[in-house]
């Protein structure tokens, strides 16, 4: 009974001595658990007596920390430690990594090419530029559907008149399933690029507005739009995959990109020599590489019948009238007005802007309704001043199958017509139309037919006016108005201005020429 006490003690303290042997920890507290139970573990060896059998003691081992099992739960430990800290320094190498390269590569992007806007998604751009859409029981819904006739080998011009709701129709017939960017819709969004031709007036030169209109940098203007075009068909790889292996299947094919340039006919006005060459140039990238989806909006028949006159070049447009809905005979408000006051609308020309500032200002009493005819007049009449073409740009293919002598005398014909003036007298307008052909014929009869029918105003002032020699010609103002009747009778079909005018008497003078009558008789001498 005196041994088993001691006994006892060593196999209590020998147990948990063994079991935290693998611990930094429990080897340092080693010594004094030992000291404690010294004479317990000599009584015990003496006895010749183990605490553990003999197959326990070979993998626990003696306590000194070089067991196998002891050498196991070691290794194991440092290897978690380490594997852990590799994983997370690797982790956090890879994840800056990845912040270093696209950071670098946005910045090198920034830096080596513009920043041109990126094709946007057309239904959330046409929102921005068309402002609040009217509840439904406000809307006027036009039957003209211009997305109908988009095709890769045609060009659509809406026209309509200023403030007749174009923009806001753009937007509106876009169909719901091609609206949408979230994800699995985004497969049927369209998406495009809008240009507004209002905001030419910001800019001095064409290329300028180019550049203002797709937010690109001045050195790089004129290349930001067909980079935005290529760059939005080259992402689409699959696509563009399918088509290379010719796969049946039309909804697999490349999208392409839906241009809209909106107030065309005012950016004509103000660049009227550069702005036509340019939408040429347009068209016949999107007619022969196919990568766009073109549509102009203009105001009147001239700013239509400048896009016409680029048909001859091979292109096909098609052209839309934006006209408001019939009236009911029996007088009654149909479902294409909904709610409208519909005898206020009809009284302003069925003109959707004009009807809201209309209304808008009846609302306020800024306005009577006794002053509501002449107030739609008197607007309309500068709307149409201000943001219309007086007479179409470019050259109408009339002109081109007239020989050219024929064309030359056909301009000359016309431009007398033009010239005249009703409230003058004929031999008045004789003597001053013929100071005028006294420059001009000898002008026209030198050109061919490049020279002829592609300068423009600017080009037709300079060489009328002798602009730059000593070689004496029209005067500057008489220049510019010769050169915009000039381009007149170009841009409508031949003999459009061909009228009959008063004549003036003649008489023919010695070394002198025709001169009228009147003229003859204050200044012969007997």
């Amino acid at each position: 009974s005196s041994g088993a006490a001691p006994h006892g003690s060593a196999t209590s303290s020998a147990w948990p001595t063994c079991l935290r042997m693998y611990s930094r920890r429990d080897e340092q507290a080693r010594p004094n658990a030992r000291a404690e139970s010294g004479g317990g573990q000599e009584e015990m060896t003496e006895s010749g007596g183990s605490p553990l059998p003999g197959w326990a003691e070979a993998i626990v081992g003696d306590g000194t920390g070089t067991s196998p099992l002891s050498l196991l739960l070691g290794y194991g430990v440092d290897t978690a430690v380490k594997y852990g800290l590799d994983t997370g320094f690797g982790f956090i190498q890879t994840v800056c990594a990845i912040v270093g390269v696209v950071g670098v590569g946005s910045a090198t992007k920034s830096l080596l090419y513009p920043q041109a806007r990126p094709v946007e998604p057309l239904y959330n751009r046409l929102r921005q530029e068309g402002g609040p859409v009217p509840w439904q029981h406000l809307r006027v819904r036009f039957e003209a559907k211009p997305y109908r006739y988009l095709n890769y080998d045609q060009i659509v011009i809406l026209q309509g008149g200023v403030q007749t709701g174009k923009t806001t129709l753009l937007r509106t017939a876009i169909p719901w399933y091609h609206r949408w960017s979230v994800w699995p819709m985004s497969w049927l969004c369209w998406r495009g690029i809008y240009m507004n031709g209002a905001e030419g007036g910001r800019t001095d030169t064409l290329q300028q507005w180019i550049t203002f209109q797709t937010f690109g940098r001045t050195v790089h203007a004129g290349s930001e739009l067909k980079r935005c075009l290529w760059a939005f068909r080259k992402q689409q790889w699959f696509r563009l995959l399918m088509e290379k292996l010719r796969v049946p299947l039309p909804g697999l094919m490349p999208r392409p990109v839906f241009m809209i340039v909106d107030q065309f006919e005012e950016l004509l006005r103000k660049y009227p020599d550069q702005a036509l060459p340019w939408a040429h140039a347009v068209c016949h990238q999107h007619a022969r590489n196919n990568v766009a989806r073109i549509m102009f909006v203009v105001n009147s028949d001239a700013g239509a019948q400048s896009l016409l006159n680029l048909a001859a070049a091979g292109l096909e447009f098609k052209r839309i009238m934006l006209e408001a809905p019939t009236v009911p005979p029996n007088g009654k408000s149909s479902w294409r007005y909904s709610g409208i006051d519909l005898p206020l609308f009809q009284r302003c020309r069925s003109n959707v802007g004009l009807y809201k500032v209309v209304s808008s200002k009846l609302m306020q009493g800024t306005l009577r309704d006794r002053e509501v005819d002449a107030f739609v007049t008197r607007t309309l009449s500068r709307w149409n001043r201000d943001y219309a073409l007086p007479f179409p740009l470019g050259t109408h293919q009339s002109w081109f199958d007239l020989q050219l002598m024929d064309a030359k005398r056909e301009l000359a014909t016309g431009l007398a017509s033009l010239l005249h003036m009703p409230g003058r007298s004929p031999d008045e307008n004789y003597l001053r139309s013929k100071r005028i052909f006294e420059t001009v014929i000898p002008a026209l009869e030198l050109l061919d037919s490049v020279q002829l029918f592609d300068n423009g105003m600017k080009e037709w002032s300079r060489i009328l006016s002798n602009a730059g020699t000593a070689k004496p010609g029209l005067s500057m103002q008489d220049a510019q108005v010769v050169a915009k009747h000039l381009r007149r009778l170009m841009g409508n079909p031949v003999g459009t201005f061909q009228r009959s005018m008063p004549r003036a008497a003649l008489v023919w003078l010695p070394k002198i020429g025709l001169v009228p009558k009147s003229a003859f008789s204050r200044t012969h001498v007997y």
